[in-house]
């Protein structure tokens, strides 16, 4: 790695950071997003709007990395270091602080045109103002946390973390103490469809960060690798219904099972999975609940911020296209 590379990149999250920094850039995106489609092509025209964002970007940050760095500071060695970085991280080589949604956002787009085309897909869907939908034993416990979901997301004290036309985000504590992420978004996919998208076992073909795989005695092997951090591997038992708690929905919990294979795993961190599918207009509304310990075994603490404001939103959107895609749907 670059020599000095820890000193800029906290220079990078001070100086993108700025409020007339971010408040330029989001003029620009606002500007532009509207150009960019969900589709494989990339046109000669994403290129040079992606040419003037990372020369946006890029006069934010020269002059006060030379300032900080030196005359001799080279931006592109420090660019191309930026994803190894992170991923040493996460896998526990180095220590950091945490970093804004934000800047790790500007400096992957610097470096990667698939990332920066995400970024302006959200931007575009977020400026719409919502879906094309909103717009025209073991069971025994995995029920009594179904439950519990349930009325924590009807009552839960939630506080938001962020907030979009067609998806908001929020945290709250649950009566057990625990710190829990609820993501809210609109989607034109009914039900049904929602849930294969989510659940699938031909997932692999829509989305690259998650695999799962049907075992023997009502098992399923979930396989989840995000970038820039580690593989995670966890057999579940799965527990789905139907019409509950409302007509039309369908609502899920699944927790990881110890090495026997049959044992549900109950101590903390293990990984859990709950949410609700909500018939909305002519789509649905799909709620993902997460708990933070489970989260943060494959989540380094410096880039939470970043993985549930901006990368998850993001992974979301481009899975219900290639779904979408995949399946054949309009």
């Amino acid at each position: 790695m670059m020599e000095g590379f820890d000193k800029a990149w906290g220079v990078c999250c001070e100086l993108l950071s700025k409020p007339e920094f971010k408040a330029k850039l989001a003029e620009f995106v606002d500007k532009n997003c509207d150009v960019f489609e969900a589709d494989e092509e990339n046109k000669l025209e994403y290129t040079s709007i992606h040419n003037q964002y990372v020369e946006i970007a890029d006069d934010a940050l020269s002059d006060g990395l030379i300032a900080a760095m030196g005359p001799d500071f080279d931006m592109v060695a420090f660019l191309e270091a930026v994803p190894g970085y992170l991923e040493k991280v996460a896998g526990g080589g180095e220590k950091t602080t945490e970093a804004t949604g934000e800047t790790v956002d500007v400096l992957l787009n610097f470096t990667s045109f698939e990332s920066f085309k995400e970024t302006m897909l959200l931007a575009k869907r977020n400026k719409a103002g919502g879906s094309a939908a909103e717009a025209g034993s073991g069971n025994v416990t995995l029920d009594q946390e179904m439950q519990d979901m349930v009325k924590m997301a009807e009552e839960g004290e939630w506080r938001t973390l962020k907030k979009e036309p067609w998806c908001t985000c929020e945290m709250a504590t649950s009566p057990t103490g625990v710190e829990t992420i609820r993501c809210v978004l609109d989607s034109p996919l009914a039900p049904d469809q929602c849930l294969d998208m989510t659940f699938g076992t031909e997932r692999k073909e829509w989305d690259d960060n998650m695999r799962i795989e049907k075992l023997p005695n009502d098992r399923y092997k979930i396989s989840v690798k995000y970038p820039y951090m580690p593989k995670m591997e966890y057999d579940v038992r799965f527990l789905i219904k139907r019409g509950f708690p409302d007509e039309g929905c369908i609502t899920w919990v699944y927790r990881s099972l110890k090495k026997d294979g049959e044992t549900l795993d109950m101590s903390a961190g293990t990984a859990v999975g709950k949410g609700i599918i909500r018939p909305k207009g002519g789509g649905s509304q799909l709620c993902v609940i997460e708990e933070m310990p489970s989260m943060m075994k494959y989540v380094p603490t410096f880039l939470l911020n970043w993985f549930i404001t901006s990368f998850m939103l993001k992974m979301l959107q481009k899975q219900e296209a290639r779904y979408k895609k995949a399946k054949g749907i309009a």
